[in-house]
């Protein structure tokens, strides 16, 4: 469900980025779809790709 919202929003990830949310952040789905939301914005602001290191590169106050 994960890997379909991003791609609904034309994001493209890895198994890597979705087994790393998993370990690392909530799983409830609307928890998962901010988080997702926050990951696209970041990534478009620092014009970076969305892999596992990107959410540790993310201000901590991202995962409240």
């Amino acid at each position: 469900m994960l890997k379909y919202a991003a791609c609904e929003r034309g994001l493209m990830f890895t198994d890597d980025v979705s087994r790393w949310l998993l370990t690392h952040y909530r799983r409830n789905m609307p928890s998962l779809m901010r988080m997702l939301e926050k990951l696209d914005r970041f990534a478009l602001e620092h014009q970076r790709a969305i892999t596992p290191l990107l959410p540790r590169a993310m201000p901590a106050d991202s995962f409240q």
